[in-house]
């Protein structure tokens, strides 16, 4: 086997995750990982339902059994709802790494391009070339592909404060995922809360549009959630698209994470899938596959473009029906069809929760790809 490395562009959570999950399969030629950033700190906050087989569950920090969409509120027996810190991840992940002789972690290096050459490929890096046996692509949001998809289509974008309040404010024993506000004709706004006490919490104003919305009418909205004087003690911000995200992929060069499509395009949701991604690809390099992996089913597919027509023909009145979906499912239903572990039982629940009309209309267009409007 060569002695050229198989080399991980973007270590970040796809890319942190591959690696570990690489290791896990057993995998031990040279393995180098590059990554812009210089240092790791919690800049997200990644949440899911624990459906119990979920990797790093165990460093999620708060758990919810209760939560609400608009004035629906489940309850969970088996799956409750966790909240990951991105810093735990990172630490724990990095941790592995290091104890690997044969893995490199370069920090401070971004890829400027990377070509195929003969047998191999050529990296053109900040800090010289590198050349790779193999290559996988884990770029996330910096990736172009991403960039174009947040910039021209329909895309989950959020601001996050961390609150403290000086008198008790939350029920730490109920997330909200969904408090529905805003009257913009198109988009489907809301702010999500996920406290860890009676007076902290993470509360985020996201909105699923074409278009962005300005900071500081997020931050106006985060206030008005809570309603009474607070300290902010961080915060984060991002943008997920919601449209289908893939870029080409060759024998040797391979992508993970957001530019493979690794968020779900109907909820952004993206840690579970990732982990799915991770452990998949990782066998398929420890056989000699030449073909990645595919990522999710084609069926849940199928049900995310339905409502993403749905979402796209009338954004505001798309709250109405997260909230009958909310209302007719059990919530550990709920929670399977949310973090990819739903039986075709389960998505029958679903489906027939939904008000039918608006979902047929979006099934008949779903053969066509979602028209490109732009961010206006």
């Amino acid at each position: 086997m060569t002695d050229r490395p198989l080399v991980i562009v973007g270590a970040g959570c796809a890319g942190l995750s591959l690696a570990v999950a690489l290791l896990d399969a057993g995998w031990d030629p040279p393995l180098v990982l590059l990554e812009r950033r210089t240092d790791y700190t919690r800049d997200r906050t990644w949440c899911f339902w624990d459906t119990g087989d979920v990797p790093w569950t165990h460093l999620a920090d708060a758990s919810w059994a209760r939560w609400r969409i608009g004035d629906a509120v489940q309850e969970a027996d088996e799956h409750p709802y966790v909240q990951l810190p991105a810093d735990r991840f990172y630490a724990a992940a990095l941790g592995r790494l290091r104890r690997a002789r044969h893995v490199e972690l370069r920090r401070g290096v971004r890829v400027l391009g990377l070509a195929e050459r003969g047998d191999g490929v050529q990296l053109r890096t900040t800090a010289g070339v590198v050349s790779a046996a193999h290559v996988v692509d884990c770029r996330g949001p910096a990736h172009p592909a991403v960039r174009a998809a947040v910039r021209d289509g329909l895309t989950q974008r959020f601001l996050g404060q961390f609150v403290r309040t000086d008198r008790p404010c939350f029920d730490p024993g109920e997330a909200t995922l969904m408090a529905f506000h805003g009257d913009h004709p198109r988009e489907l706004r809301f702010v999500y809360t996920l406290p860890v006490s009676d007076r902290e919490a993470l509360v985020e104003d996201t909105s699923f549009a074409w278009h962005t919305t300005p900071s500081r009418d997020r931050r106006r909205a985060i206030a008005a959630a809570v309603a009474q004087p607070f300290t902010v003690t961080g915060s984060e911000a991002g943008a997920i698209p919601m449209s289908a995200v893939s870029v080409p992929q060759t024998s040797r060069v391979w992508a993970a994470g957001l530019p493979a499509g690794a968020a779900r395009p109907s909820s952004g949701y993206a840690f579970v899938r990732i982990q799915a991604q991770a452990a998949a690809m990782a066998q398929a390099l420890c056989d000699g596959r030449t073909r990645p992996p595919r990522v999710g089913s084609a069926r849940r597919d199928a049900l995310d473009a339905v409502f993403l027509r749905a979402l796209d023909a009338d954004p505001p009145a798309f709250a109405a029906h997260l909230e009958a979906l909310a209302s007719g499912v059990d919530g550990d239903v709920l929670a399977r069809f949310m973090n990819d572990a739903s039986s075709p039982a389960d998505e029958l629940r679903v489906m027939a929760a939904l008000p039918p009309l608006p979902f047929l209309r979006a099934a008949a267009g779903t053969a066509l790809p979602l028209p490109a409007r732009g961010n206006g």
